[in-house]
């Protein structure tokens, strides 16, 4: 991976609050389609969205609005629209720029973390009440219990 290709996967992941299994393989311009009768998924164009393999066989389909990170996915894709990076590059490239920055490196999935209590403390500033912030924080961090995504606002 490039300088330029791991920034694009971490403003992604803090962006979407993605895991590391998430941003290391991408498919570009694409969504999920899954078949009504075998219930075999596939991928279908679908340009400014990703697809994304989740935690288990979970599938996720993603619009990009950020116009940067979308071309820079683009750039990066190779032929099969694929944008792909090793999770031991993703991993030791953020921890050597935050030793860098001299900041504390915990794991990637600190993005993760930040995501949570960022995207909550936004849309409480917003007027959203703590239990329906969770609630959407939850359903955009893909989780299925509530109590896994207040985990993630207790630990900061």
């Amino acid at each position: 991976c490039t300088n330029d290709k791991f920034k694009i996967a971490y403003e992604l992941s803090y962006s979407q609050g993605l895991r590391i299994e998430n941003v290391a393989t991408i498919f570009v311009d694409t969504r999920w389609v899954q078949n009504e009768d075998t219930h075999k998924w596939s991928r279908v164009e679908c340009p400014g969205s990703i697809a994304l393999i989740s935690k288990g066989t979970q599938r996720h389909t993603l619009k990009i609005t950020n116009p940067n990170v979308l071309s820079g996915l683009r750039r990066f894709a190779n032929d099969n629209g694929m944008f792909s990076c090793s999770r031991r590059s993703l991993e030791s490239n953020l921890k050597m720029v935050c030793d860098k920055m001299g900041v504390e490196y915990k794991t990637f999935h600190g993005l993760r973390y930040s995501f949570a209590n960022n995207k909550m403390q936004e849309l409480m500033s917003s007027g959203v009440d703590y239990k329906t912030a969770r609630g959407l924080v939850s359903e955009m961090m893909y989780h299925k219990r509530e109590a896994i995504t207040q985990h993630y606002l207790n630990h900061r």
